[in-house]
């Protein structure tokens, strides 16, 4: 019998899965790490392709498909990673477009009982030799909203967190020759209430989905940052090595023009932390995104990762990126293909990415969610500053019809984002979004998602990620506008200098005219953070006309770093 309770239960985020760690794929040889396209690492199995799909209006009507009568891969045929409601004329439900109200009643963590759900499968091979000498991953990318997955019929693991990567160990559940894998993907779960952004809703396996085979003993995370002296004249880099064992890692450091910088080696015991010294550094930014390369060639497997030294920090109501300031010219950018749905190929991020290039686009925020891990590759290389936003919004809570009073809709808003229940999941969003992505030189802020009104779950996710990088930049655009109310209504300076505290590094705002920009922000003495617009000058449908306004003031005032387009494209079907 199927057990499928896990998606309905704040207690089960994820079962079977690995710890969240930074991406990368480990390769063969240094010549082959340096081609930066994992489908020439021999460790790396792609699993893209034609599945079998049986889909189904209910969870409750899918069979026992565990069952040793079932016959697997008779479904239809379905490419993966794609959206499944961009299968046109097959009946695999519709796309579906909604701003603030959930697509679901409003009861969390309940989800319906009729939720859709497609069954993928389908088989592949692993020799006897790979089994014993290598211990074998599958990653899933992105999946919308869950999955179950079974192995050979039996329960593997369970997931959620859309927009974000799930790696599971799956030797041990693996035979010599064929195997069957089976993926239930269910269209909602209880993290839906945390991902109602403004978007046509889809679903399915849309992202990449591989297998890793990885040396028994191996690098299992990797934390590089690097952190320039104060003149800028020299820097250190400091890489935290975890390995799942004892293990001698051999490094390797270059400059960006090859050139080794140092060598060595040292013994990993869990954990170890390398530290190189850099005179006279070439700086990463924008103009130009100039890259040190590390190797950490551990038994057989050799792990290429890039490093930019940058400092970003916030300075008297200014943001300084090494040392200068600076413009965020940024757009919002989501995941759209219009055949694929939600997936977007390598070659389509690159020339998204060209095209803001070419027009001078130096930003991108991730709205509302983490975006492909290679699309932050690309930005660290063509020179891109990155607004990173976890996968959570939770938009719907404030319309709920219920509740006409403003004040009481303010408190619902809140009601996910303050509630200890829900912590664990706030969490552990920000988390996988910080360890994927730490080691990225792009990313200028981590942003906890998008109006979910305000709390202490949004706190206790900047919490975790100053604890792993103190120096991080925080940014949430909610609690900047709740302080602009709350501000608006203090009575004496302290309250008014109160109400500007807390986790934000920036004073981030949605559409304010021109005139408020200078009346509210670059005037009040009592901001001391820079303004933001992370969204302004709506540009969906006929718009925009505004930008010139905006852009006079933001080169005017040191203290307006600048804003993000809504949006770069309409994302229609």
């Amino acid at each position: 019998m199927l057990d499928l309770q896990a998606h309905k239960s704040l207690e089960h985020l994820h079962i079977g899965c690995e710890k969240p760690r930074a991406y990368f794929v480990p390769y063969q040889s240094a010549s082959a790490a340096d081609t930066c396209n994992r489908a020439l690492s021999d460790r790396f199995v792609t699993l893209c392709g034609e599945w079998s799909f049986r889909y189904y209006q209910s969870v409750n009507d899918v069979p026992d498909f565990t069952d040793g009568a079932w016959i697997c891969g008779e479904g239809d045929r379905l490419n993966v990673p794609m959206s499944w409601q961009l299968a046109m004329g097959r009946g695999y439900d519709v796309p579906h477009y909604t701003n603030v109200k959930y697509p679901i009643p409003v009861d969390p963590p309940h989800v319906p009982t009729d939720n859709p759900c497609g069954l993928y499968e389908r088989t592949f091979e692993v020799d006897a030799k790979t089994l014993a000498e290598k211990r074998v991953y599958i990653n899933f990318e992105g999946v919308d909203s869950c999955f179950y997955l079974y192995i050979n019929r039996q329960f593997v693991a369970y997931s959620q967190v859309s927009h974000m990567t799930s790696e599971i160990e799956i030797g041990k559940y693996l035979v010599p020759g064929v195997n069957q894998m089976q993926v239930l993907v269910l269209k909602w779960c209880d993290g839906t209430y945390l991902e109602d952004q403004d978007k046509i809703r889809l679903s399915g396996i849309f992202r990449e989905v591989y297998l890793l085979l990885r040396d028994p003993v191996h690098i299992t995370d990797l934390f590089a940052v690097a952190r320039t002296k104060e003149l800028y004249d020299s820097a250190t880099v400091t890489a935290q090595i975890t390995v799942n064992g004892s293990a001698e890692v051999v490094y390797r450091f270059c400059a960006p023009n090859g050139k080794e910088l140092a060598d060595g080696s040292l013994q990993v015991n869990g954990n170890a932390t390398l530290s190189l010294d850099v005179e006279n550094p070439a700086l990463w930014s924008d103009e130009i995104p100039t890259l040190y390369t590390l190797y950490l060639i551990c038994g057989g497997e050799v792990i290429r990762q890039e490093i930019g030294i940058r400092n970003f920090e916030v300075r008297g109501r200014v943001l300084y990126i090494n040392g200068k300031k600076v413009k965020g010219k940024g757009v919002n950018r989501h995941d759209s293909h219009p055949s694929l749905g939600s997936t977007t190929p390598y070659d389509h991020m690159l020339r998204d990415l060209h095209i803001l290039k070419a027009h001078n686009v130096n930003m991108v925020r991730t709205s509302h969610y983490p975006n492909d891990p290679r699309f932050l590759e690309l930005c660290d290389r063509l020179g891109f500053y990155v607004c990173d936003e976890a996968d959570l919004e939770t938009h719907g809570m404030q319309s709920m019809k219920e509740f006409s009073d403003s004040e009481q809709r303010r408190k619902n808003w809140d009601s996910l984002t303050d509630s200890p229940d829900w912590t664990e999941a706030y969490v552990d969003r920000m988390a996988r979004m910080f360890e994927r992505d730490k080691n990225h030189a792009c990313v200028l802020f981590w942003s906890v998602g998008n109006e979910s009104g305000i709390g202490q779950n949004h706190e206790k996710m900047a919490e975790y990620v100053r604890a792993r990088y103190p120096e991080a930049l925080i940014h949430g655009e909610d609690f900047s506008r709740r302080n602009n109310r709350t501000f608006s209504y203090a009575t004496t300076v302290e309250e008014k200098i109160r109400s500007g505290e807390g986790y934000i590094s920036v004073e981030s705002r949605m559409y304010p005219y021109p005139d408020d920009c200078v009346k509210y922000y670059i005037k009040n003495r009592y901001i001391k953070k820079p303004l933001y617009l992370c969204e302004y000058c709506h540009a969906m449908g006929n718009g925009p006309g505004d930008l010139e306004a905006y852009w006079q003031l933001i080169y005017k005032h040191d203290s307006f770093f600048g804003g993000c387009v809504w949006e770069m494209l309409d994302h229609s079907v």
